[in-house]
């Protein structure tokens, strides 16, 4: 009998299955050895080899031509040639395709994408600021592992071309989509889901066409009338239980009502008794007044008598202990009508009345309580019909046989795959209905009800709807088996209730993720969450929290994280209002981040907008710089940030300004001793300035000049700058005393001088600093110097007056425009008008404090500023403004008839009609009183010389232009045209704000793109960056087979051209992640480059017009 060779990785396959599955592999491959069947063709018996029927055994004929290894190679060569059909194998072909596909090309496949999503994970980071995900990866996220992903989609493609009706074909279709999905090509991802989800529902192996086409026809009928069928039993079961939950309301509304009734007559019954009780209370208590009366009668008589007096019938009681008359007797002294003191019965009365109006307001409460009991519960028993209807599905459904061969449909991870590629895209209906039919199917496994929780919890938490997210979570929760994600999803519920202000769910949510287990950051996090929860809870007191916050500074597992510590209680601290505190705390903060750069930049943050809020603008300017410095540009408030240190950046320097002038006022205005011995003081600071600096200048050169010496290992040198521990000390405790500082010379120095002259820091440039400081060093700094930077004269007093009111003015604008702070507007404006009533900006200062006090609302203040204005600038747009409230709009009406007058007038220029733009020009000054369009009239009459005269005439009208409108636009662009003349290049910029600036390029979103990388000059590095791209390619994007080519737009002119991609989306993909790989990629470039993506079109309109500055203004513009 001949024997088939079978390669299988048999040693691979019993360290899988173990030692129960080894029995039944022999088993296998003893079957293995027998002929083939169901048309396997038995190998013809190679030449030189001859078997012995009556005892089987193979001989060896003697052949002089023919060896044994000969023979098999020719036997093994017949078999590779032989075409086979997979799809018509027997019963053991198809076992043997399930089981050398799931073993060998499945099994590489899956073990590639599971190193990729490892090493992802290793990588990831959860920003515990937002709602954390539910899932750590989402679309796009694999651009780091593309070559893993690659691989995978190679070697899952591989295995379905050759082992087409495998069982594990499924399997991998979806390790495919999966990787599509990472590599953030949504399109492809949901192209393989859906194919699984339509395909295998069933069957795994694949069936004839038509049957195929029969099945699923059938298939899609019965699901209509199922759909139908459930639709309608869903409209019968909302009627009943809206009916149903009716009919409870109505009677639980008549109960409430007669138990009212009933609560408000007893009420009326024991008023009427206690009324009843104090009349006979006060009867009594008048009997006895009238005995108490009748008694004293007696006394006073027996007395006159000289009689002892009678004793009293109440006088003592058996007990010897004195009754209430007794006590009556003794207010005798007390005048006639004044009442004997009594128990109370009006207070008795009064508080007996106020229990009954409280048990009134009960009842009402009660009566609200129990209304919103019965939504409740209706509410509850939706959804406990809900969680049955669930259950008797999670019972019906079951999990699939055992075995260890036993394979398992990919069809429900390709439905949760599918729904979240959807949701995704942002087609929520498309993924809902997906989630809707996963929890209808009975057959959906038990095993993946935790997937598919997750699943709508990930799709609630998307459309940010938290409450439906917090039931989902809960479902999540209870069929997750894994600590791991259950800790994950406790965080996210925790987070969820903290939102809610729900702080008492939330804490017992975070201390069920300390439970679970979680990674140590999720678990420090959760620590955090807990001590402000409990504060918030009311469990703990801010003091009580703040302390158990420092119990965590002083463990040493958390020694890395405790800038974060102080961070929440800065928090803590700001959330109970003490701002001074808080600030301390962040100070702290910051001083403790010696490793997360991040986490120092949110404290610098926190400081500044803490300043900000308390309207500290100098130290908040400060506290932004550090910021900026501190966080990476793609910090989702990054460009916030900056402006704000923008507007600030400028209030200070104007704030400075005044500061310095005043400062250099005040100094001028000594008496010319105390003034001189006050400089000679300033000199003295800057000669030992300039003493310590030489003294560092030497320390560093004698540093140099014991430099390690050649060959020796500077990892083990002592010179500060070769000891890489030595300078990451060095660095962060600089940064930890003071702060992240710009790279500037002299900056302690400069700090400290400009104190010297200026009571707050002045701008002081560093030049001129260390200027004073050199001249100092030499002692060649006298006082005449320092005499001359102070304003002595009228001239450079009046030159500092106006430095002053140009800052108080800016300031009060800033104030009011950029900050929105009007009460400090305001004072900065009475400021300027108390100190320069007279100056330029009076007018509009005294419309502006109108505007101000108008809205406050302070009339009396706006009618103040509005009479200044009416009798010294009467004539002024100011005093127009306020006497008429339709003046500014009619301005903007003349304003807007002027723009269409020059649009006209340079339609006709476009027509090349000079003759009427001339005339149009000559007429407009006429025709508007102000004309503030001049300077955009006298460049088209410049470009109409261009058209109608000679060169020299035409430059000699553009430098005309330039020299006119110095801070006007069309300066600009008179000098581009003028830089065009001397290139001698024929192009003509467009004229700002015309038609001509319109793109000749068109933005089209579904074409095929290119990457086109250009050069600012010629470049001899050229092919080395072909190689670059070649190979960052093959590793990032194989699969897509891409094509690198160089071109030359002109002799002079080179481009490298990356194609082609299918659409914008996936073009930008690529250009995101060379964006990510750009130093390796451009490594070693000799010239200026830039990169960008355009279409076959635009290549074609950019190839002729070869201006790539103009192209790459269109794609910053339209690519995103």
């Amino acid at each position: 009998m001949n024997c088939n060779i079978i390669s299988i990785d048999c040693a691979r396959l019993c360290r899988y299955f173990g030692a129960k599955g080894r029995l039944f592999i022999l088993a296998l491959l003893l079957l293995a050895t027998l002929p083939a069947q169901h048309g396997y063709a038995q190998p013809k018996k190679p030449q030189g080899v001859d078997v012995n029927s009556s005892d089987g055994t193979t001989t060896i004929k003697a052949d002089p031509n023919q060896t044994i290894q000969g023979a098999l190679k020719e036997q093994k060569e017949k078999r590779l040639t032989k075409t086979k059909d997979p799809n018509k194998a027997g019963w053991l072909g198809m076992r043997m395709q399930d089981l050398t596909s799931r073993f060998n090309r499945y099994f590489n496949a899956k073990l590639r994408y599971t190193e990729g999503v490892m090493r992802l994970t290793q990588e990831h980071k959860d920003n515990y600021d937002d709602v954390l995900p539910v899932y750590v990866f989402k679309n796009g996220d694999g651009t780091s592992i593309s070559s893993n992903l690659d691989e995978t989609v190679k070697k899952a493609s591989l295995a379905i071309q050759l082992k087409p009706n495998s069982k594990w074909v499924d399997d991998c279709y979806l390790l495919i989509g999966q990787s599509y999905y990472l590599k953030g090509d949504k399109e492809s991802a949901s192209s393989s889901f859906q194919y699984i989800t339509k395909n295998f529902s069933k069957n795994i192996r694949k069936l004839p066409k038509k049957q195929l086409k029969q099945a699923a026809k059938k298939e899609q009928v019965k699901e209509k009338e199922d759909l139908k069928k459930q639709r309608e039993e869903t409209q019968k079961e909302k009627k009943e239980l809206a009916a149903e939950k009716k009919k409870q309301a109505e009677k639980d509304k008549k109960e409430r009502e007669k138990t009212r009734e009933q609560k408000k007559k007893e009420l009326e019954k024991s008023k009427k008794e206690r009324q009843k009780e104090l009349a006979q209370k006060k009867k009594q208590r008048e009997k006895e007044k009238k005995q108490r009366e009748k008694e004293r009668a007696k006394a006073q008589k027996a007395k006159k008598k000289g009689k002892p007096a009678p004793q009293s019938k109440s006088k003592t009681s058996n007990t010897g202990k004195k009754t209430d008359d007794d006590k009556e007797v003794k207010t005798e002294a007390k005048p006639a009508d004044t009442q004997p003191p009594l128990k109370d019965e009006s207070k008795e009365e009064s508080n007996k009345t106020e229990e009954d109006n409280n048990a009134a307001d009960k009842n009402k409460k009660e009566a609200e309580k129990d209304k919103t009991e019965t939504i409740e519960t209706a509410e509850e028993d939706t959804t406990a019909l809900a969680g049955i209807g669930l259950i008797a599905e999670e019972e019906a459904k079951g999990s699939a046989g055992g075995g260890f061969m036993q394979h398992k449909p990919a069809r429900y991870d390709a439905m949760i795959w599918l729904a979240r590629t959807y949701i995704e895209k942002e087609w929520y209906s498309e993924a809902a209905q997906i989630i809707k039919i996963a929890k209808e199917d009975r057959r959906f496994p038990k095993k993946k009800l935790a997937d598919l929780a997750t699943l709508e919890a990930h799709y609630y938490l998307t459309r940010q709807d938290w409450d439906q997210a917090k039931v989902a979570l809960q479902s999540a929760i209870k069929a997750t088996k894994s600590k791991k994600n259950k800790a994950r999803l406790y965080f996210i519920l925790a987070q969820l209730n903290n939102r809610d202000g729900n702080y008492a769910a939330a804490l017992s949510s975070f201390k069920k993720v300390l439970k679970s287990k979680p990674p140590f950051d999720m678990e420090f996090q959760a620590q955090l969450n807990i001590a402000q929860a409990k504060m918030r809870s009311g469990a703990y007191t801010p003091e009580q929290a703040i302390a158990a916050l420092e119990k965590l500074t002083k463990e040493n597992k958390y020694a890395d994280v405790t800038d974060q510590i102080y961070f929440t209680m800065a928090e803590i601290s700001i959330e109970n209002g003490n701002m001074e505190q808080a600030n301390a705390f962040l100070s702290e903060s910051a001083k403790n981040s010696t490793s997360n750069k991040d986490q120092k930049g949110l404290s610098y943050l926190k400081l500044a907008d803490l300043n900000y809020d308390l309207e500290r603008y100098v130290q908040a300017s400060v506290y932004y710089d550090s910021t900026l410095a501190l966080l990476p540009k793609s910090f989702a408030k990054y460009n916030d940030i900056a402006n704000r240190r923008s507007v600030l950046s400028e209030l200070v320097e104007h704030l400075n300004t005044i500061a310095l002038q005043d400062s250099l006022q005040r100094i001028a205005k000594m008496p010319d001793a105390a003034r001189r011995a006050y400089l000679e003081n300033v000199i003295l600071q800057l000669e030992e300035a300039a003493a310590k600096k030489q003294a560092e200048e030497e320390a560093k050169q004698a540093a140099a000049n014991t430099a390690t010496p050649a060959g020796a290992n500077p990892e083990t040198g002592n010179w500060y700058f070769y000891n890489e521990t030595a300078r990451a000390n060095g660095f962060n405790d600089f940064n930890q005393r003071w702060g992240i500082r710009p790279l500037v010379d002299n900056w302690r120095l400069n700090s400290k001088i400009s104190g010297v002259i200026a009571t707050t820091p002045a701008d002081t440039s560093a030049t001129s600093i260390s200027a004073l400081m050199d001249k100092a060093g030499k002692g060649a700094l006298s006082v005449d110097d320092l005499l001359k930077q102070l304003p002595l004269t009228p001239q450079a007093l009046a030159a500092s007056d106006t430095l002053i009111a140009n800052a108080l003015f800016a300031v009060g604008m800033a104030y009011r425009n950029r900050l929105n702070n009007l009460p400090k507007a305001s004072e900065t404006f009475d400021d300027l008008l108390r100190r320069y009533p007279d100056s330029q900006y009076s007018p509009q200062v005294h419309y502006t404090q109108y505007l101000i006090a108008k809205a406050a609302p302070d009339l009396q203040k706006a009618n103040q500023h509005k009479n200044q204005l009416l009798q010294k600038y009467p004539e002024t747009t100011y005093a127009k403004l306020v006497q008429d409230a339709n003046y500014l709009q009619a301005l903007n009406e003349k304003e807007r008839q002027l723009e269409q007058y020059y649009e006209q007038t340079y339609a006709y220029y476009k027509q090349e009609n000079f003759d009427q733009v001339k005339k149009r020009s000559q007429e407009v000054n006429s025709l508007f009183e102000t004309n503030s369009l001049q300077p955009k009239f006298d460049l088209l009459n410049a470009l109409i010389t261009g058209h109608t005269q000679d060169k020299a005439a035409y430059i000699a009208a553009l430098k005309d232009i330039v020299k006119k409108y110095p801070n006007d636009e069309v300066k600009t662009k008179a000098q581009e045209i003028l830089q065009y003349i001397d290139t001698g290049s024929a192009a003509t910029p467009a004229v700002a704000g015309s038609a001509e600036g319109t793109s000749p390029y068109t933005f089209q979103a579904a074409a095929k793109q290119y990457l086109v990388v250009s050069f600012t000059t010629y470049s001899q590095q050229i092919t080395a960056l072909t190689s670059n791209l070649s190979n960052f390619n093959g590793s990032n994007f194989s699969v897509d087979k891409l094509k690198v080519n160089q071109m030359l737009l002109d002799p002079q002119t080179q481009v490298v051209l990356v194609k082609e991609f299918a659409d914008v989306e996936k073009g930008m993909m690529y250009y995101r992640t060379l964006q990510q790989n750009e130093s390796t990629v451009f490594a070693g470039m000799d010239t200026g480059y830039r990169y960008f993506l355009i279409s076959k079109a635009n290549f074609t309109e950019y190839f002729k017009r070869k201006d790539s500055d103009a192209y790459y203004q269109f794609f910053t513009q339209n690519y995103k």
